[in-house]
């Protein structure tokens, strides 16, 4: 039908983005098909549309979200395989397309679609450790294999709540939690290859009408249309552990929009010492009470904290607005680290050292042991590998890391021996936050967020 109208239009321009929208919405319908009948034949249909797509796109953002959409078809085919017969190489074959996938989604700007993907890359991550237990008879081998499930789905479910598939992410919880029954002490641990789950969830198409926006915020057809940005600065007369945080809002669109809250403003850790009078505390939340922002207006939100904490702590807020057609739209503010740790300096270092003086690969860059990673931070043991008397396989401080998306692990297998496997550890580069703490641009896309900036 898109196609039949687009020949009505006199402008060539206007025929060729008409046509691009048309070919990408049949790749669109045989993935819905897929999802509803759970068949990889429409996967594989889906896939050869969106590459027709890419060869009728106009411009760059447009050939790299059908590339995107694409790989991602394919990575979900295999992963249907994968979770059928738990074969390594279909677990391999199904991350790289995935990994590609995710890449063309963020350098497109599609955030949301990028957080999915990535999300169904650690759901494969954690099925393959699962499927691993049930072959490994060596007690520790199967604590790590476990450890590192729970691992993995704890930061799937992250990346699902980052992409707005909140039930995914619920399920990716009650994974853990069968997890956890099947593997206490009286439980028979053969179980556990069963524990399965679909990794998908409800796949957000994004509106031809935001290219390089977000694909989960509908936002966009009311006529809001808000940047945000976040800044983070040490202040420089007061005291030394005072920092600053600048929020900017601007309202690009049409319409005013309101300011309902500021969300997850105040981390776990910190003193608020400053804000803007018109908002109010509640919890870590602050409320806006509905301020306006009018149309090419700028709101700036000036924070002030106190460090009440020797660790690691992160700053990721989520702004609420109330727009003009009485609906609630969100906008996720990139991470700001407030106060730094050893582990993460060492991290940003080797990985900085790995990739501009060796010149090693992205994907190969900045892996360290956990004894590397205590020895390089001079810091303790026990604040790398944890207490596992009571449930830490890993420090406080390291796993507080790990859940900011900011450090990431992978199993390392031949390492220690015949067979044997490690646990490394490096900065997650292709975050916003420590892509930039490492001195690199390995993106090419417009970074949302600027650390270290000095705040007027």
């Amino acid at each position: 039908m898109l196609m039949d109208i687009s020949e009505r239009f006199r402008s060539s321009e206007s025929r060729k983005d008409l046509r691009f929208i048309a070919s990408l919405s049949r790749g669109w319908e045989a993935m819905a098909l897929s999802m509803g009948q759970n068949s990889s034949r429409f996967l594989l249909l889906a896939q050869k549309r969106f590459q027709r797509s890419s060869r009728l796109a106009t411009n760059r953002i447009s050939r790299l979200l059908a590339t995107a959409y694409a790989h991602l078809c394919r990575g979900m085919a295999i992963s249907n395989n994968f979770m059928r017969d738990f074969d390594s190489k279909n677990h391999s074959n199904a991350s790289k397309a995935l990994a590609i996938s995710g890449n063309h989604f963020l350098e497109a700007g599609f955030t949301a679609s990028y957080e999915q993907t990535r999300a169904i890359r650690l759901f494969l991550d954690a099925q393959l450790q699962l499927s691993k237990i049930i072959q490994e008879e060596d007690s520790q081998k199967r604590s790590l294999h476990l450890h590192n499930a729970r691992t993995f789905l704890r930061e799937a479910a992250r990346a699902f709540s980052r992409a707005h598939q909140t039930k995914s992410s619920k399920d990716a919880f009650t994974l853990i939690d069968k997890i956890d029954e099947e593997s206490a002490p009286s439980s028979n641990l053969s179980k556990l290859s069963s524990v399965r789950s679909s990794p998908f969830g409800a796949i957000a198409f994004p509106p031809p009408a935001g290219w390089g926006g977000d694909a989960a915020e509908p936002a966009a057809f009311s006529g809001a249309d808000v940047e945000v940005s976040l800044k983070v600065d040490r202040v420089v007369n007061g005291p030394r552990d005072a920092v600053r945080v600048l929020i900017e809002i601007t309202n690009a669109g049409s319409k005013p929009v309101r300011i309902v809250s500021v969300e997850d403003a105040i981390p776990d850790g910190m003193q608020l010492l400053q804000a803007p009078s018109f908002l109010k505390v509640q919890g870590r939340s602050l409320l806006a009470e509905g301020r306006i922002l009018s149309p090419s207006k700028i709101e700036n939100i000036l924070l002030a904290f106190k460090s009440g904490s020797n660790g690691f702590v992160s700053i990721k807020p989520r702004i609420r607005f109330l727009g003009a057609n009485g609906k609630f739209f969100d906008r996720n503010l990139p991470s700001g680290i407030l106060v730094t740790s050893p582990i993460l300096e060492f991290l940003s270092d080797e990985f900085n050292t790995d990739y501009t003086v060796k010149r090693l690969a992205p994907t190969d860059a900045g892996w360290r042991a956990l004894m590397d990673v205590a020895n390089g931070s001079k810091i303790s043991r026990n604040q790398v590998y944890g207490d596992s008397r009571y449930g830490h396989h890993l420090g406080k401080q390291l796993e507080a890391l790990l859940r900011s998306g900011l450090v990431e692990s992978r199993i390392f297998p031949g390492e220690r021996g015949r067979g044997g496997q490690i646990l490394k550890l490096r900065l997650a580069f292709t975050n916003d936050t420590t892509s930039r703490l490492a001195g690199t641009q390995l993106l090419s896309k417009e970074k949302n967020t600027t650390s270290g900036a000095r705040i007027s």
